[in-house]
């Protein structure tokens, strides 16, 4: 919104993405064209799965592909479907499923329809799959052939282009079902044409930290997070135990016992953990080497002697795509035009410019005098880890938020996670949260008709101490409607007795039950069971006795 604001909205549009057939979806779209019954294509589709083995959850062009593909606001969730296998690194999508088709031809022996009946006859819930019937069988061969077709355009997750005049009179543009204007041109195509694409990417954390600054303020602290202690002892503390649970980029198990293993105590090393847990580092074996040579398990070894200088801070290994690009130039003597040419290869997995560029990298090298045996290992190393890697910019942009919101939930960790429970984010359920304010040392109050907000809130417990008030909404089984009525007869008066909260409310018995089940009424000093019982006495129509 404050990009259209700013520049206009006739010279703003977002990006789209060419959506391909996976396999699921080649598979479904055919049966129906042969007429098959919906309901049997249905059940059958459900057991083909999305990608071919080992591709990653991206479009076949090797775009993300985005949760919203039409711009209707429905995810089809093809952005959250990971296949089992890992990504092959420096092979596109489309080398990956020819590679497949080989496999499928020497392991079912179905020829070029293999990938497709290799999916079925690999899940044991496709055994009565009708291989032998013509028309199955005419559905795989020609859905064989959709595969990597395009199929529809998508939304680019948050690329944005901003042009000097009307955007109309420089790309060709459409509107997207919710009335957004989307390029036709995909985001390589809009580069192309001289136009710059942005990622403009909503970040909660930052929310969370922006509330968190507010209810500081509200009871008169104002920390300035421009001026924290990046060697703060007791952010130091919390790192290093992996309590960082709420804690934007580092709350998950992974990272946890990351941060706990190298010790991280500073906002450089938080930066390195944020790029070191990434899949390039991880799965090419850098992320194991730097916590062995961190705990002085290892030498801090660089893959050759000559990145000795370039790669110290980092224990000798490739963390960030600059180190890519440094190393090609250390190496090969690459200028930083190819060593970007090298970078962007990379990104995009594209098998033959990665051939010609590695063969200029070993020549390059052999003109620096590094001989072919020694070079051939650091371009493997390059291969594997650059397509996944961070951009070092990236890299410390997440680390300087994560070390923010540690230091918030260090110093001030009922006011961080009163404003994390509010923003519905996070790794975990809500309970984990709840349970990690606790430990922190907040006291945790209970829902209550009488104090409870929508949310979660912070309520004053003693002189200088607060706790963190559960909100309604937490309650399963109340509506919107009745939560809503509840708050608005509360403006008005507090409620006195479960017969006037009934009277006044509108609540139905079920969500009356589950309010009190959860000790929402337990300020009207009545025990729970005493509560329930007068609830079904009062919702019981009462019967009187036939007149005589």
């Amino acid at each position: 919104e404050h990009v259209y604001e700013l520049f206009g909205a006739e010279r703003t549009a977002l990006i789209s993405t060419l959506n391909r057939f996976g396999l699921r979806a080649a598979f479904r779209e055919t049966a129906l064209a042969e007429g098959l019954p919906p309901a049997v294509v249905n059940r059958w589709s459900k057991l083909v799965p999305h990608y071919a083995p080992g591709a990653a959850k991206a479009d076949f062009d090797g775009d993300v592909a985005d949760r919203d593909p039409d711009g209707d606001g429905a995810n089809d969730g093809s952005a959250d479907r990971v296949s089992e296998a890992p990504p092959e690194p420096g092979v596109t999508n489309q080398e990956r499923l020819a590679m497949e088709r080989a496999r499928a031809e020497r392991r079912v022996g179905g020829g070029p329809d293999g990938v497709l009946e290799l999916a079925l006859r690999s899940s044991p819930e496709a055994r009565g799959f009708p291989f032998d019937d013509e028309r199955w069988a005419r559905v795989l061969r020609h859905a064989e052939r959709l595969l990597d077709a395009p199929r529809h355009h998508g939304l680019h997750p948050g690329g944005v282009v901003v042009a000097p005049g009307p955007i109309t009179d420089v790309v060709a543009c459409q509107r997207a079902a919710k009335g957004v204007v989307v390029t036709q041109f995909d985001k390589d195509a809009v580069e192309a044409i001289g136009l710059v694409k942005m990622d403009l990417l909503g970040n909660r954390a930052l929310t969370v930290v922006d509330d968190c600054l507010r209810s500081l303020a509200a009871r008169g602290v104002t920390p300035d997070l421009e001026r924290i202690d990046e060697n703060d002892p007791r952010t130091a503390a919390l790192l290093r135990e992996g309590r960082t649970i709420a804690c934007f980029q580092v709350e998950s198990p992974g990272m946890r016992n990351l941060l706990k293993q190298t010790g991280a105590a500073d906002m450089d090393a938080v930066i390195q953990a944020v790029a070191l847990i990434r899949p390039g580092p991880a799965s090419s074996g850098m992320k194991d080497a730097y916590v062995r040579r961190f705990r002085g398990l290892e030498e801090p070894t660089p893959p050759h002697p000559r990145l000795v200088d370039l790669l110290c801070r980092t224990q000798g290994v490739m963390l960030y795509q600059e180190d890519v690009m440094q190393v090609a130039a250390r190496m090969a003597g690459m200028d930083l035009a190819e060593a970007d040419q090298l970078r962007r290869a990379l990104k995009k997995r594209d098998a033959h410019r990665l051939e010609a560029l590695a063969e200029r990298f070993l020549e390059g090298c052999a003109g620096e005098g590094i001989p072919r045996a020694e070079a051939a290992p650091v371009w493997e190393l390059i291969a594997n880890f650059a397509s996944f890697g961070f951009c070092k910019a990236h890299a410390v942009t997440y680390g300087r938020i994560a070390y923010r919101c540690a230091w918030l939930k260090a110093h001030h960790p009922a006011d961080f996670l009163c404003a994390f429970l509010e923003s519905d984010t996070g790794y975990y359920r809500t309970r984990v949260y709840v349970e990690e304010a606790r430990r922190m040392g907040t006291p945790i109050l209970g829902p209550d008709v009488n104090k409870s907000a929508e949310g979660f809130r912070l309520e004053e417990v003693a002189p200088g101490a607060v706790g963190l008030r559960i909100g309604l909404r937490s309650v399963k089984g109340i509506t919107r409607k009745t939560l809503e009525r509840i708050l608005a007869e509360r403006e008005r008066a507090a409620f006195l007795s479960l017969p006037d909260f009934l009277e006044r409310s509108g609540a139905r018995t079920d969500e009356c039950e589950a309010l009190i089940q959860c000790g929402a009424f337990d300020a009207f000093d009545r025990t729970r069971p005493e509560l329930s019982w007068r609830l079904h006495l009062l919702r019981t129509p009462q019967t009187r006795p036939p007149k005589d």
